[in-house]
């Protein structure tokens, strides 16, 4: 589960190295559906540990469908000439909608919305800690409507992790979007920066909430390509160690998960992962 809501208009040495597969990455606009490609599950909850990883398909706000008809799917796919398979998913939401329905994703770590066991041995992690956080990934979309490609980072106060979630504990959502459609992130722009050799707007809101009011609250930063990417290999502790600069977190919070995949409003698609790994590497004392 997600707990926000979206209105229109506002994520080597001793390294691991999880789920890589072959290169490539591109982005339409065309929503096309693949023929060939299975389901694996499609339940608003569904999630399974696959070959890139643990993959969601995390419909986390299907009350804002209403009787509308909308379905999401975990995918899978044999290759041509070949005995791998490619993994992803589907959508098909209402065609006008201005607030975010779900978020199928990639989760490499301990999700504070979910509970349960880690996806990654390395996370939790304090981000003082943190020596390497990389993330690289090329993804294949064709897709119509309101969607982008995110990558989000829990980060949380204690790094804590349990068998029930903990959302409360949340101190920051800090994304990085590479591409997106007809909406805006959260918040107002408040700057631009340049990180690890690519040009950003800076979006930053403070205190959000899920829509009771009771839940937790937490601040949001999203750094916005200024060119749109389907394929990317990201700095993310240059990420971190900039909004630290500008006091958007503490050094001394936890990444408590990774995430990548698509923020969708409204439309259909699909995406493919073409290739997909994260790096963490503690720092050496």
């Amino acid at each position: 589960m997600r707990g926000r809501i979206h209105a229109f208009g506002y994520a080597r040495k001793a390294a691991i190295v999880l789920a890589a597969i072959a290169a490539g990455g591109c982005s339409s606009t065309e929503a096309v559906t693949t023929s060939s490609a299975v389901d694996l599950g499609c339940s608003d909850a569904y999630s399974e540990t696959l070959p890139v990883g643990r993959i969601a398909n995390n419909v986390w706000n299907r009350q804002a469908v209403g009787a509308q008809r909308a379905e999401q799917c975990v995918r899978a796919r044999s290759l041509p000439e070949s005995d791998a398979r490619e993994y992803g998913w589907r959508w098909g939401l209402p065609p006008e909608s201005s607030t975010l329905i779900s978020f199928p994703q990639v989760v490499y770590g301990w999700k504070p919305w979910d509970g349960g066991e880690t996806s990654h041995p390395r996370l939790p992690i304090r981000i003082a800690d943190i020596g390497t956080l990389r993330l690289s990934y090329a993804m294949e979309t064709s897709a119509e409507g309101k969607h982008n490609l995110a990558t989000t980072l829990w980060l949380t106060r204690s790094g804590a992790t349990g068998a029930e979630p903990n959302p409360k504990d949340i101190s920051t959502d800090l994304m990085v979007w590479t591409d997106s459609s007809d909406f805006d992130p959260f918040g107002e722009r408040v700057g631009y920066a340049s990180i690890d050799g690519l040009d950003f707007e800076i979006w930053f809101a403070r205190d959000m909430g899920d829509a009771s009011g009771e839940g937790p609250r937490w601040n949001y930063v999203a750094y916005r390509a200024t060119t749109q990417l389907a394929a990317a290999s990201l700095d993310l502790k240059a990420f971190l160690q900039h909004a630290i600069e500008h006091e958007f977190v503490s050094p001394d919070h936890y990444v408590s998960d990774v995430e990548v995949g698509n923020e969708i409003m409204s439309g259909r698609g699909e995406t493919w992962i073409k290739s997909i790994s994260l790096e963490v590497e503690r720092q050496k004392r």
